[in-house]
């Protein structure tokens, strides 16, 4: 409970992740990996294998020869760093009274739309693992002591096609020429395992292959169950220890579950639900907690007071000094802020544009425009926060006759949307370009950004948007999309 508490930080999502990397990397889990998915442990019982990672007891201490986690940072000179969520090796006894050391890396990607395809970046992390092996298992005179490596991908928001899917990458050898066989064991040195799992997948419906470990780490990972239901399939599958009973129950998963509710109540204008979730959360919440203090009065701004704008901006501006108690809005450069900090001062612009002050609000983005984000643990948090800035800033600069500036500013917005795969705003983005354009007589670009900011909304099921935009696109150029 003590280490759940220390990682709770502004940003929602790393506390998630963090968590995430907590209920796989319990001993319970790991063993259950292991047994599925390692080869040199086929032999080896569950509780043998738990036995393995917990370690075991000489006298009156607990002791562990077997099992060693790693660090999660590897820097190699000329290959840069690279982070993992779990790593570490473990030590499996052989039939024949022989021991195998293998080294295993564990990912969870809660993102499913990379850049890049996540395989290749298996493929890297692997190497990794086994070039850092140089100087302690092997050498230029001992390769033969590099030991294999495995490299876990799990994927708990892939798409339900791929829902269930294990996909297994390893070294094959093949006879081009001659009938000459390298042992196995001589080239068998590194593995990657894609696993694919769907949020939308039922507890009820079992997995054809691998149920007792794709139930189990879904179930886990999936952000849509609440304790219950993630309770009922921890005992239904066998892992049902205190330990591990207790760290899913904590306090902080379940404040966590509930601000992704909250969010989502407040983003879909689902305000009744979303003020009932909020009672929910004041009562079980620390009061003494910062952050989840901040979240609560932001949400309160949305939920209690969304056409209230005058009672929004005074309870957005208390949220604001929890953090802040001498805040200076004409100095908010000089802040580092979180992204939970942005989002308050984007209400707050928000606010003042609402009730007529729209070159305040634009005062406001400006310095949001140019803050530093250091706060911000991770680049799609970044990004995400960004965009949104950029979208309401450009809408607001449009508004204002500042055309050259609205595009500047939504271009930025569109580059990162393209760059993070944050898409949320690029169709607003893009009808802002589109609005300014046609003002500054460039008639045909307009059209061009008004057709792509159509279907980019219709790919974001943006559809209150898609009308918007065929409206402006007929009333303006006579077009039809």
């Amino acid at each position: 409970m003590q280490q759940l508490n220390l990682i709770t930080s502004s940003n929602k999502t790393i506390m998630y992740d963090q968590y995430c990397k907590m209920l796989i990397g319990h001993p319970y889990m790991l063993a259950r990996i292991i047994s599925c998915f390692v080869e040199e442990a086929k032999h080896l019982s569950l509780d043998e294998i738990k036995k393995l990672i917990k370690g075991v007891r000489i006298g009156d201490k607990i002791v562990n020869p077997h099992f060693h986690l790693m660090d999660k940072e590897a820097f190699i000179k000329d290959e840069g760093l690279m982070c993992y969520d779990i790593y570490f090796y473990i030590d499996l006894p052989q039939l024949d009274q022989s021991t195998k050391r293998v080294y295993i890396n564990i990912e969870i990607q809660n993102n499913p739309y990379t850049k890049y395809h996540l395989v290749t970046r298996s493929i890297a992390y692997s190497s990794r693992m086994i070039s850092s092996q140089w100087g302690r298992e092997y050498d230029s005179e001992n390769y033969d002591g590099m030991k294999k490596v495995y490299s876990f991908w799990i994927m708990p928001q892939a798409t339900k096609s791929k829902d269930g899917c294990i996909n297994q990458l390893k070294i094959a050898e093949n006879h081009l020429s001659g009938n000459y066989e390298e042992k196995i064991e001589n080239y068998d040195k590194e593995e990657q395992l894609m696993i694919y799992l769907s949020k939308g997948h039922s507890p009820n419906d079992k997995y054809e292959s691998y149920d007792e470990i794709l139930m189990p780490i879904g179930a886990l990972l999936n952000n849509t169950l609440n304790y219950q239901e993630k309770n009922e399939v921890i005992k239904e599958y066998g892992l049902d220890d205190e330990e591990f009973s207790i760290l899913l129950g904590s306090k902080d998963f379940e404040i966590t579950n509930l601000q992704k509710e909250i969010v989502a109540f407040n983003a879909q204008k689902q305000f009744e639900q979303a003020a009932e979730k909020l009672c929910h959360l004041e009562k079980i919440a620390d009061p003494e907690d910062k952050v989840v203090q901040q979240f609560i009065l932001r949400s309160k701004a949305l939920a209690f007071c969304w056409t209230d704008y005058a009672a929004a901006r005074q309870m957005l501006t208390e949220a604001l000094f929890i953090t802040y108690p001498d805040f200076d809005f004409d100095h908010i450069g000089n802040y580092l802020l979180s992204i939970d900090e942005v989002k308050i001062l984007n209400q707050i612009a928000i606010t003042y544009s609402e009730t007529g002050d729209r070159r305040y609000a634009i005062h406001i983005y400006q310095q949001l425009f140019q803050s530093p984000l250091q706060k911000a643990a991770n680049h799609e948090a970044k990004a995400s926060v960004l965009t949104l800035i950029t979208y309401n800033y450009s809408r607001l600069l449009g508004r204002e006759k500042r055309y050259e500036e609205c595009i500047e500013v939504a271009q930025y917005g569109y580059d990162i949307c393209v760059k993070y795969n944050r898409c949320q705003h690029l169709g607003g983005l893009l009808l802002n370009m589109a609005y300014s354009l046609h003002e500054l007589g460039q008639d045909e670009k307009s059209k061009s950004k008004l057709t792509d900011s159509y279907y980019a909304n219709r790919l974001m099921k943006n559809y209150k948007s898609c009308e918007v935009v065929r409206k402006y696109a007929k009333e303006t150029f006579g077009m039809e999309l």
